[in-house]
């Protein structure tokens, strides 16, 4: 199992409006706008946000 995080969105529902970075002494925090003109788009990115903030742990039997 890869341990990245993947963000898929269909292009004509959910654009990449901006982005910026900030850099500090030990991380580099990036900041991404969309702009979601589909509710049912705009519920799958919040669904893979979440996932990518609260990873679930694999469990071994």
């Amino acid at each position: 199992m890869s341990d990245g995080i993947f963000i898929h969105a269909d292009r004509r529902f959910v654009k990449v409006k901006g982005f910026s970075t900030a850099s500090r002494p030990k991380a580099t925090s990036v900041k991404v706008e969309f702009e979601v003109t589909n509710s049912w788009a705009l519920e799958d990115l919040l669904r893979q946000l979440h996932a990518g903030q609260h990873p679930q742990q694999d469990q071994i039997p």
